[in-house]
């Protein structure tokens, strides 16, 4: 078995070295080439790095400005949509300001219209006036009472009402009441319509004489200005006036009265009547011809009275036939004097009824 000879030399310059020299030279140049490794690896390490920042700068620098194009455009974007919005509120504003415009011209317009109509309307009112100026009294006079007669016969419609006639003297209305049943009263209710301002003596004087004329005490004087200041009615001279306002309320109240008057005067031409119906009852022939029989049924009761003892079977049925027959008699005149009295009895009840509601 051979054995080789190793020779150790400087990797450097080929020079023979031991081996403890080969291995520290070798030891040496592994430091250089750690060291030498070392910087290259921090020399590319700060390369990288050096590298890393330019592009993290230049990654900034495109993102900043890529910001700042979007800003900008969103800045422009902005911008539009704000001169958008300008444009269609100045838009709306002016369709508003037309509008208005518009509704400023059809009120001018119409206000024009309504001013020049009422022109018209004093025009015609004028004329009018000018019209009703020249109007006779007695129209304005006639005009008053029909407006009047309607007025009351639409409240009354189951009176009757008459106007006043040409050429007679009488009130300008008279009204006869109707009642339910229709039965027409005796008592009247007379107007006389004033169209003036105020009510005269002579005024007066008229009204009175129409209480003789159509035989009633219910004259009315319808004024609106006759009557003094802030009152509604006033009776002057027994003459009552009254203003159109409260007419229907006080034609209402004397209707009631003239009513229940005419009921209390029938009751006490009733009463008189019933009276005079006993009257002549008791004082004529028939009832004459009765008492006379009774009287002679009265003479020969007391005959048979004196006899009865002898004649006792035989009259028996003979006294009370003539007792029967009295009775008889009798109870026919009392029966019709209390049928008299009672009928007065209710009449009575009822007038003195009618007084207390009255009173």
């Amino acid at each position: 078995m051979t054995s080789e000879i190793v020779q150790f030399k400087c990797p450097s310059c080929g020079q023979k070295l031991t081996e403890e020299e080969y291995w520290h030279v070798c030891q040496i140049q592994k430091s250089q080439i750690d060291q030498m490794l070392e910087k290259e690896l921090e020399k590319r390490t700060s390369q990288i790095r050096q590298e890393n920042r330019t592009q993290l700068e230049q990654e900034k620098l495109r993102l900043a400005k890529h910001y700042s194009e979007k800003e900008k455009q969103l800045e422009d974007d902005h911008a539009v949509n704000t001169k958008l919005l300008d444009e269609k509120i100045n838009q709306a504003i002016a369709e508003s300001e037309a509008k208005y415009i518009q509704k400023d011209k059809e009120f001018e317009l119409q206000y024009n219209r309504i001013v020049s109509i009422n022109k018209e309307l004093v025009t015609k009112v004028q004329k009018l006036e000018k019209v009703l100026e020249n109007v006779p009294p007695e129209l304005r006079g006639t005009a008053g009472e029909l407006v009047l007669q309607d007025e009351l016969q639409k409240e009354f419609k189951s009176d009757e009402f008459t106007p006043k006639a040409v050429g007679v003297e009488m009130a300008d209305l008279i009204q006869t009441i109707v009642t339910e049943t229709g039965h027409r009263l005796r008592t009247p209710i007379a107007y006389d319509k004033k169209m003036g301002d105020n009510v005269t003596k002579l005024d007066l004087e008229k009204a009175k004489r129409y209480k003789l004329i159509h035989n009633t005490d219910h004259v009315i004087i319808v004024t609106a200005k006759g009557i003094k200041i802030n009152r509604f009615t006033e009776k002057r001279e027994g003459i009552v006036l009254v203003h159109p306002i409260v007419l229907i309320d006080v034609v209402r109240m004397i209707r009631s009265l003239v009513i229940e008057t005419e009921k209390f005067e029938k009751s006490s031409e009733a009463f008189e009547s019933k009276q005079t119906e006993i009257y002549n009852y008791v004082i004529s022939p028939e009832f004459n011809r009765e008492w006379e029989l009774k009287l002679d049924i009265k003479s020969q009761l007391n005959e048979l009275q004196s006899s009865e003892d002898r004649r006792h079977k035989q009259t028996s049925d003979k006294r009370r036939k003539l007792i029967d027959r009295l009775y008889e008699l009798i109870e026919k005149n009392h029966s019709i004097i209390n049928d008299i009295l009672q009928d007065d009895e209710k009449i009575n009840d009822a007038t003195s009824s009618m007084s207390h509601n009255l009173s």
